[in-house]
Order: C-alpha cells, then sequence, then structure tokens
C-alpha cells in the first residue's frame, strides 16, 4: 500500500540537491497532496463516524473528514463498565462521569460508545439526540450533498445551527457531544493518507507529477532557479495528461478490491465505533 509518505520521498529524491539545500517544504508537500486528492471525490472517499466533544463552542473535526452527511447533539447520560475506577474514565475521556455510578440496567433510545481498556470494556451512553442545522453560506465542497442537515431541511431553533471552518465544527452551544456520519480520506492508523492501488497505479503516477510541477512553479516565480522554465512546461505537460488517466481508471472502478477492504479494516481498527440502539449500527473501538 503506498502512503502519502511514499510519494513525497519519490519527488524528493527526484529533486535530491534541490532538497539538499532546503529548498522542498514538507509541510507545502504535504498541502498540495491532500488538497489535490480532493479532487477525485467520491471515486475516493469512504462512508464512517465519530463522536467529538464540543469545548467553548468549537470541536475539532476527525484529519480524515472530507463531507459531512449527518450531525447530530448528544448528551452524555451513563456508563457500564467490567472496571468502574476512574481511571478507566479517564482513559476513555470520559471524566464529567466519574462522580456518577456505572449503570448497565438502563433501557431506551441512547448512542452507545463501546470502547476497551486494559481488554476490559467500556460502554458509553449518549442520550437526548437533536438535529443540528448547517447555517448558511457554506462551503458546498465540505457538506455532501445528500446531507440531512442543510438549512432547507432543517428548520432553524435555539442553538441548533452549526457552521464548518477548515477543521473545525463550530455550534451555538458551549459544550457537548457531537455525533457525525462523513465521508472520509483513506488514512493509517498514523493519519498518513493511503493511496489506493489502481490497475495501472496512475493515481500515484499523476501525484507525484502534481507536486513536481508544484515545487518547480515554486522555484520559478520566486527566481530560485529561473532556468527550470522548460522543465516546468514539460511537467505541466505531463501533469494533465497523467490526471485524465488516473480520473479514466477511477471512474472505470478498476480498483483493487483487495485494497479497499484492507482500507476499511485499518479504518474500523483505527475509529471508535458506536451502536445508534434506534436505528442500530455496529461500532467498536480502543481507548488509549
Amino acid at each position: 500500500m503506498t502512503t502519502e509518505e511514499n510519494i513525497y520521498a519519490e519527488v524528493k529524491n527526484t529533486f535530491k540537491s534541490y532538497d539538499e539545500a532546503g529548498l522542498i517544504d514538507p509541510i507545502s508537500l504535504r498541502t498540495w497532496l491532500r488538497s489535490e486528492i480532493k479532487r477525485f471525490g467520491n471515486n475516493l472517499m469512504h462512508d464512517t463516524d465519530d463522536i467529538i466533544e464540543v469545548n467553548n463552542g468549537k470541536a475539532t473535526l476527525p484529519k480524515d473528514f472530507w463531507a459531512l452527511k449527518q450531525v447530530w447533539k448528544y448528551e452524555l447520560s451513563h456508563y457500564c463498565a467490567e472496571d468502574d475506577s476512574p481511571k478507566v474514565l479517564r482513559a476513555a475521556g470520559k471524566e464529567d462521569l466519574i462522580h456518577s455510578e456505572c449503570d448497565c440496567s438502563k433501557d431506551g433510545q441512547y448512542l452507545k460508545e463501546d470502547l476497551y481498556y486494559k481488554e476490559k470494556e467500556i460502554k458509553i451512553f449518549y442520550s437526548s439526540p437533536q438535529i443540528l442545522r448547517i447555517a448558511k453560506g457554506f462551503n458546498r465542497n465540505a457538506v455532501d450533498k445528500d446531507c440531512i442537515n442543510l438549512p432547507n431541511r432543517v428548520q432553524k431553533r435555539n442553538k441548533n445551527n452549526v457552521r464548518l471552518l477548515n477543521n473545525i465544527l463550530q455550534t451555538e452551544f458551549s459544550n457537548g457531544y457531537v455525533y457525525i456520519i462523513y465521508k472520509a480520506l483513506p488514512m493509517d492508523e498514523d493519519g498518513n493518507i493511503l493511496i489506493p492501488e489502481t490497475q495501472h497505479d496512475r493515481l500515484r503516477i499523476y501525484l507525484e507529477y502534481h507536486l513536481k510541477k508544484k515545487l518547480v512553479e515554486e522555484w520559478v516565480l520566486n527566481n530560485d532557479d529561473p532556468n527550470l522554465s522548460n522543465k516546468l512546461q514539460y511537467l505541466i505537460r505531463e501533469e494533465s495528461d497523467a490526471f485524465e488517466l488516473a480520473m479514466s481508471e477511477l471512474k472505470a472502478d478498476v480498483m483493487n478490491p483487495r485494497v479497499w477492504k484492507s482500507i476499511r479494516n485499518r479504518q474500523r481498527r483505527r475509529h471508535r465505533r458506536f451502536e445508534n440502539l434506534m436505528p442500530k449500527l455496529t461500532f467498536r473501538g480502543n481507548a488509549y
């Protein structure tokens, strides 16, 4: 499986002398690649979910977030654990429940979060779901076209507006929990983007050409090496051809099924999992 780090290494190797001179900024490479891979949209993304905590009206979106499909506000309700010591709840990030009692008998409509700490199971329950409304003027690239929270689908109520600003979800309420279903970038356990293997590996080839073009373009514009103008024109042509081939290959659905299975398995291991008792979803994970 190719990761973004493999692509950066190949690009740096191509421009080894420039890299040694400190002319390759790793942050720029990362920004360019992540922005560009989003151009391939639903051909690469997959659905997943998570629950994130709101502090002072802000919640940080997961690193693999691409486009929102659903967002709900939940309240922390209770927990059920094999070991109900405070250290277990701290490990689960649920310190607010430390002074409450473990209760495994409650029944009703809850969002259940299954966590594990040192092989001990912890069940965290959330209640009082409230659908949220995306405020008008949202970035359409960050919201799925079928999102149920669009402003024309949800009535405006007290403190139910949310805004998406880069990787931050802004809410009108100060503290709480938000459950999101979203389209995600394929990532490994370390947060590196996975580049799915296509039949002829066209996606990887295109991304390498794109980063090389961006670097040369920057050097020419900054007069770091004006003699690179001819190479820039060459890379522009190669990048354009590579993009068409990569997009055609992805649209032709020639993604290796083994690769997609590997990506799904990585996501299941990496994310916490939830069970919404009505409707029912299965979701499991680990506490660290």
